[in-house]
């Protein structure tokens, strides 16, 4: 289709990330991200620009690789991160009137979280440590450069090998650059947050749980110079995010206190205070956006003002919106949102406004400025405008369908050029998790296909995250049962439509979607195509060989593997490969420690020795997450085979 959106839109999209509000809310500085397409290499610097003056943003940096920026609570100083000649992430300091940046920390394992002090004068750090070879996995001294793995979690995707490796949090001197760890015990530290006086640090750690097969963690509280750690979340299994009251008496947290419901799918608002009983101050019709598992960074900002209001990122029902929290009289108020997705947010100090990414379905990022007491926002950036007018997106139509008396979730991607007297080939496609969602954001598949000619159907079938605890946990056992029910309902429905060539179905999906296109095509023969991504496909080996196997698969998948066997191999999509009759192409990253490539040579070989035509595509040097972060043309490799197996087949 003529001006469509095809796979080179990795080159030519530009993304903005990370920006930060100054303590006065005049500017914001944010990272922008673009891909040099002689040399096929991703580029960032820092942007700045005004609120209120509808400026064009400024390069404040030079890049190449600059990003994660950061105003100083006086608004003298931004820190960010800057690759030293190793390629190792360290901070570098830079004045907000301008001139050269100064590098100011050497971590040897670079750095992964920075949060200013309240004066100005430290800077707390999230910094990998090695621990002696007694203490976990280590590389042997002899010549053989043979592995020592102890414990289970000697790997983490996107990362490799981690081996002894624990994150720490250290102090930072802004003056001298002088650095004081404060945290030694085994496991990870992360999720650093000063309170008012800067005498304290309150941090996220699983050091106290048996982190080798539970994904739990605790809140803790430090002397900023250093001291024994304080745990304050007693009762909560997992907990995100903490953010001080602006008395110093009482800190608020992301957090779960169901073992099946981790803060990152389904979490609940808690005021944490020493001595006492965790108190939730939310339910469960919203979910704060927390991130990833021991990822804090990819998780948004909270922040406690003087009135007793919390303002944060949270998603309904797959919308995402600015909410004002009352802690005074419990009442969770929208300030902004429900017709794009709010993410990566900073505040001002005093909480009257607020900048972040936003995303549409029509959009795939800029930067706003939320006005936290009359909800108006300024868009920053357009940076895509003049891609986006020549390569128009689809439009998308969100309805219900019926899942055994539920409300489930859908959206159809809406060729630009669509005719409704025509008939259109449809692909289904299923997200990742299970506990994730679609979100009226930009998601390249999807506008990939249906800017091609195709209807695209995305559906949040039960396990889906957003739309309460019950909903989230209503697969958990049961993958492959009534959430493909779900899927397929809206299939179905959407099928019956006069526009819809029901001969030419595709499916595709990746992760935990990859898992359930390969469970449906074991299980119904209507569908002409299917790409699977990253998949696991055989619940058994998947327990042993992902990096997540014991502490997600045992409550995904009903206990150990010895425990659950019956249900492992029931649920696994390997054990109806003999079934087959799609047409299937298997897309996966060599280094995905996640789902690993082992899941696709088993199903490969599996639908091969079936005579069931299948293909396998290899991306080298890819983890899990490459699709959002990997290597470009390797990228752009992925939609390419994705399309051409579509036109192939429907």
């Amino acid at each position: 289709m003529e001006n469509s959106i095809g796979p080179d839109h990795v080159y030519e999209l530009v993304t903005v990330k990370e920006p930060t509000i100054s303590p006065d809310g005049s500017s914001v500085v944010f990272t922008r991200g673009w891909v040099e397409k002689d040399s096929l290499k991703s580029h960032s610097q820092l942007m700045i620009t005004a609120t209120g003056f509808s400026e064009i943003p400024s390069p404040f940096t030079s890049g190449p690789k600059d990003s994660n920026p950061t105003y100083s609570p006086d608004g003298k100083f931004i820190a960010f991160i800057r690759p030293d000649e190793n390629e190792i992430r360290q901070i570098w300091l830079i004045s907000t009137m301008g001139g050269e940046a100064q590098r100011l920390s050497s971590f040897s394992y670079g750095v992964q979280e920075m949060i200013w002090s309240p004066d100005a004068t430290q800077i707390v750090v999230v910094s990998d440590v090695a621990e002696d070879e007694s203490d976990g996995q280590e590389f042997t001294k002899d010549a053989s450069k043979v592995r020592v793995v102890k414990n289970i979690r000697y790997r983490e995707d996107g990362l490799g090998w981690r081996g002894s490796l624990y994150r720490q949090i250290f102090v930072l001197d802004v003056s001298s650059g002088g650095t004081n760890q404060v945290t030694f015990a085994k496991g990870d530290h992360w999720s650093p947050s000063w309170s008012p006086d800067g005498t304290r640090i309150a941090f996220v750690s699983d050091m106290e749980n048996d982190r080798d097969i539970e994904d739990s963690n605790a809140a803790y509280v430090i002397s900023s110079e250093g001291s024994e750690p304080e745990k304050w979340s007693h009762g909560l299994i997992t907990v995100e995010r903490p953010v001080w009251s602006p008395c110093g008496n009482k800190i608020a947290v992301f957090g779960s206190q169901d073992p099946k419901a981790d803060v990152w799918s389904q979490g609940w608002i808690y005021v944490l205070q020493v001595d006492h009983l965790p108190s939730r101050v939310t339910d469960d019709s919203i979910k704060p956006q927390a991130g990833y598992s021991g990822a804090a960074s990819s998780a948004t900002r909270i922040i406690w003002n003087k009135d007793d209001n919390l303002f944060m990122v949270a998603d309904a029902q797959s919308k995402s919106y600015v909410y004002k929290l009352s802690l005074r009289n419990g009442s969770a108020e929208r300030v902004v949102g429900g017709r794009e997705e709010w993410s990566a947010i900073s505040f001002t100090p005093d909480a009257d406004k607020a900048c972040s990414v936003v995303s549409t379905d029509s959009s795939p990022s800029d930067i706003a400025v939320v006005d936290l007491m009359s909800g108006e926002v300024e868009i920053l950036t357009n940076y895509n405008r003049v891609y986006l007018e020549k390569h128009k997106p689809a439009s998308v139509e969100r309805f219900i369908s019926k899942g055994n008396g539920l409300n489930i979730d859908c959206r159809l991607y809406i060729p630009p050029d669509f005719d409704s007297s025509a008939s259109y080939p449809l692909v289904l496609t299923i997200h990742g998790g299970p506990h994730s969602a679609y979100y009226d954001d930009f998601s390249p598949t999807q506008q990939v296909l249906a800017t091609n000619g195709y209807l695209v159907l995305a559906v949040n079938p039960r396990g889906s995250s957003t739309y309460g605890l019950d909903f989230m946990k209503s697969v958990q056992e049961d993958w492959g049962g009534e959430d493909f029910r779900d899927i397929m309902a809206a299939v179905e429905l959407v099928s019956s439509r006069s526009y819809v060539d029901e001969q030419r179905l595709g499916i595709t999906g990746y992760s935990y979607g990859g898992y359930m296109t390969a469970w449906a095509v074991g299980q119904d023969d209507r569908f002409n195509a299917a790409v699977v991504g990253a998949p696991c496909i055989d619940l058994t080996s998947m327990y042993g060989t992902s990096d997540i196997g014991v502490s997600f698969g045992e409550i995904e998948w009903g206990g150990t593997r010895q425990q659950g066997l019956d249900g492992y191999l029931k649920h696994s999509p390997i054990t109806y490969a003999d079934r087959v009759n799609t047409p299937v192409l298997l897309l996966h990253g060599e280094q995905d420690l996640r789902c690993p490539i082992s899941q696709s040579e088993q199903y490969f070989v599996a639908l091969r020795r079936a005579r069931v035509h299948a293909e396998f595509v290899r991306f080298p040097e890819c983890s899990h997450g490459f699709l959002r972060s990997g290597p470009v043309d390797m990228r752009r490799e992925y939609f390419s085979r994705m399309l051409d197996w579509f036109n192939r087949y429907l």
